[in-house]
């Protein structure tokens, strides 16, 4: 944004330099014709257009008001204008209605600007003919009357015009409506004064004109609005006085009187920002551009000066939004990495502590982002008392902050010591208590400002998974974390090819009769060189990534086209089995999971009641509101679901009961516990009891033992599932269960 806006001013002041060349040219000449071809030239350069014309509207004997184009300038390649049949005599009334509307609104002085695409009939045919893609117009207005317009047409893009340029084609209008009525004048000088006290008044900009004495010669009426002054108080007197602040009163005297003796000039051409003196002795930011103009009475300087308060206060709002976060108006990463680097600059050794706030993110949904703001704000607050002057608190993402120091001494683990101090502490906010915790990484060292925040965070993530506490970042860490990403990579390559991802099958039998009930599909990958990698490893990376939905997707699509071809090869007649698919909570809140559960229901013909989708306990009660609308109409398509690994979550009753579940799967945890241990005996049993009680199915899983099992069927669980069936098996294996001969395949439990 600050670049268009710079953009912008540069041409604007590009074009206010070519209308003081044309002024004083047409000052100097006894007809505005001999310098209006030169002016258009400079007008074009100036603003970057493909043409600019003159038109000048006058009667024709019998078709009424018309307009003619009586100067221009074109690009190499385009066709001018001028003695062009279409643009000479041309009707204005009745020919097009737009043309009609346009010939209404110039009369009122009104500014056209638009695209030819936006053009219709008899104009865009000729705008296309032209190659004019965008256009600006602007009224040439005498005494009030309209006299013609001055246009500027590009033949390149679909431009746009910014206030600032429309502001100055406006004054170049002006300029010439003021050359028009100089030819009109009796006298040269006369003339002259119409010009230049047209082109002064109508200008936005504050023109400020001085002789080689500095002393003011002229004022325009803008510079009185801006400065305070009336014109007739500061002709004759030294400009220094009058908007100089006294402190560069002497730098501006000197610097004309360089020029004047030498040439040499630091201003003169350029564009600058000075600090300019209201006349209640205010102060304000201006933009300076000087020329100077050469006459038989002498050198002449003008001033071009716009007031720029609001631009500095608009970029220092930018400036805000791009290093300051919004919440808390801490400083935010980019800011960090910038003072980081300036601390290197001088010579200064940093470190970086990386905060992970824990549970944020589940406060942020539960309890509202209002609430997450004002309890962050509350947060930093604190953390930043307890720091000390060295260090730099910023905010570094949604839970992530980070603390920079250069004090040596092991300053950096004193401050997360501090920090944990400050975070023990409970927060009362909005009549609720709330604890926080975190996580802390720390880097230091001699490397680039993004590489040792990166380290920072790399540790921090390191203490995260170790379950908290402080960590200090070492080289393995980024080895470990480039492995990380490779592995981000291979498995991101992996899902889109399908031939390294494969499904595995674990068996789930009906403990009582000791048959197969149906199996659980479980993700296996196998990788090119690393052999086979555990699930343990690339599933908290699709998960963490968004890679679980592509994943869960492509073991959905295989699941249900593998229980088609089992049910078949079971024959008319069998007790249906059922298959069992994971879902994670990352899958849950996927908008598209009922188009794709239902495209792979479609898709493989698969009866959807052979299908179980089981969810985690946590993922499930985590954002319990949420998902009973889309639990409910997971159900409305005939599925039936589970929830997993239950006991280890935080399950509520209230939810519970309202969830449209079918099962319940008891953690293998608790079972492979079962046997040594009664409080997990009775932890099971209570878990029965209460699917019996809401009428759900019981599933165990971990069953090692043939002791286990038959406890389990004695506590009336119904199914279960381990490694003493079965582990989990590739296809043509687990077809081994459903095979002719062995569909009723008995299981001792004894």
């Amino acid at each position: 944004m600050l670049a268009s806006l710079q953009d912008a001013v540069d041409r604007r002041n590009a074009i206010l330099q070519a209308i003081a060349h044309g002024a004083a040219a047409m000052v100097a000449l006894p007809d505005w014709r001999a310098g209006i071809d030169d002016l258009l030239g400079r007008l074009a350069a100036a603003a970057g257009v493909s043409r600019v014309y003159l038109f000048e509207v006058h009667e024709v004997a019998g078709q009424g008001l018309a307009q003619t184009c009586r100067h221009d300038w074109a690009a190499p390649g385009l066709a001018p204008l001028v003695g062009d049949p279409r643009n000479t005599d041309e009707k204005l009334v009745g020919t097009d209605p737009t043309l009609t509307d346009w010939t209404e609104r110039r009369r009122r002085g009104e500014l056209i600007q638009g695209l030819t695409r936006d053009l219709s009939g008899y104009l865009r045919e000729d705008f296309e003919y032209q190659r004019i893609l965008s256009f600006v117009s602007v009224p040439i207005l005498l005494d009030g009357v309209w006299w013609g317009h001055l246009g500027f047409d590009d033949c390149e893009s679909e431009r746009v015009w910014s206030e600032l340029e429309l502001d100055v084609l406006k004054t170049a209008a002006a300029l010439i409506a003021g050359a028009v009525e100089r030819s009109r004048a009796a006298g040269v000088l006369r003339t002259s004064e119409a010009l230049k006290s047209a082109m002064l008044d109508t200008a936005l900009d504050c023109v400020i004109t001085i002789d080689d004495g500095g002393r003011v010669v002229e004022f325009n009426r803008a510079a009185e609005r801006t400065f305070g002054w009336r014109r007739e108080a500061v002709i004759g007197r030294s400009l220094a006085e009058v908007i100089v602040p006294p402190e560069m009163r002497g730098p501006h005297e000197t610097g004309l009187g360089r020029y004047l003796a030498s040439g040499e000039t630091r201003v003169l051409g350029s564009r600058i920002e000075v600090e300019g003196l209201r006349s209640d002795g205010s102060r304000m930011p201006l933009e300076l551009a000087i020329t100077e103009v050469a006459t038989a009475e002498g050198r002449f300087f003008t001033a071009y000066l716009r007031d720029i308060t609001e631009r500095r206060q608009a970029r220092a709002r930018l400036e805000r939004m791009a290093y300051f976060d919004a919440v808390t108006g801490l400083p935010n990463r980019a800011q960090l990495l910038k003072r980081v680097a300036e601390r290197q600059a001088a010579s200064e050794s940093p470190w970086i502590v990386a905060v992970e706030l824990t549970r944020f993110g589940s406060l942020k949904i539960s309890l509202g982002t209002a609430f997450a703001d004002t309890l962050l704000r509350a947060l930093t607050s604190r953390l930043g008392e307890r720091l000390g002057d060295d260090a730099l608190l910023a905010r570094t993402g949604d839970r992530q902050l980070a603390v920079l120091g250069t004090a040596a001494g092991g300053a950096e683990e004193e401050t997360a010591r501090r920090l944990g101090q400050a975070l023990y502490e409970p927060f009362h906010l909005d009549g609720r208590t709330v604890f926080m915790t975190a996580s802390y990484g720390i880097a230091a060292g001699q490397v680039e400002p993004e590489a040792l925040l990166r380290n920072a965070e790399v540790a921090c993530e390191r203490a995260v998974e170790a379950g908290g506490g402080t960590c200090l970042y070492d080289e393995t860490m980024h080895a470990a974390q480039l492995d990380r990403l490779s592995l981000e990579t291979d498995l991101r390559r992996a899902i889109d090819a399908g031939d390294q991802i494969w499904v595995a099958y674990q068996p789930i039998v009906a403990l009582r009769e000791g048959r197969l009930a149906g199996f659980e599909a479980l993700v296996r990958w196998d990788h090119p060189t690393r052999g086979r990698v555990s699930p343990g490893v690339f599933i908290p990376i699709a998960e963490v990534t968004g890679l679980i939905v592509p994943l869960g997707r492509l073991v959905l699509h295989r699941a249900c086209h593998q229980m088609v071809r089992w049910t078949a090869m079971r024959g008319q007649g069998a007790e249906p089995l059922f298959m069992s698919i994971n879902l994670s909570a990352r899958q849950l809140g996927d908008r598209d999971l009922l188009d794709t559960v239902a495209e792979a229901l479609a898709e493989s013909g698969v009866d959807p009641a052979q299908i179980k989708l089981e969810l985690t306990e946590t993922a499930a009660m985590s954002q319990a509101g949420e998902m009973i609308g889309v639990l409910w109409q997971l159900k409305a398509l005939g599925l039936r679901l589970s929830i997993d690994d239950f006991g280890t979550g935080y399950s509520s009753l209230s939810y519970l009961h309202r969830f449209p579940v079918d099962s319940l799967k008891v953690d293998q945890s608790f079972v492979a516990a079962m046997c040594r241990s009664t409080e997990s005996r009775d932890m099971v049993r209570i878990i029965v009891d209460l699917a019996h009680l809401l009428k759900l199915e019981v599933i165990a899983e971990g069953i090692e033992t043939a002791e286990d099992a038959k406890l389990l069927s004695d506590m009336a669980c119904g199914f279960g599932q381990g490694y003493l069936f079965s582990a989990p098996l590739p296809p043509q294996e687990a077809a081994g269960w459903i095979a002719p001969g062995s569909a009723e395949r008995e299981i001792s439990l004894t």
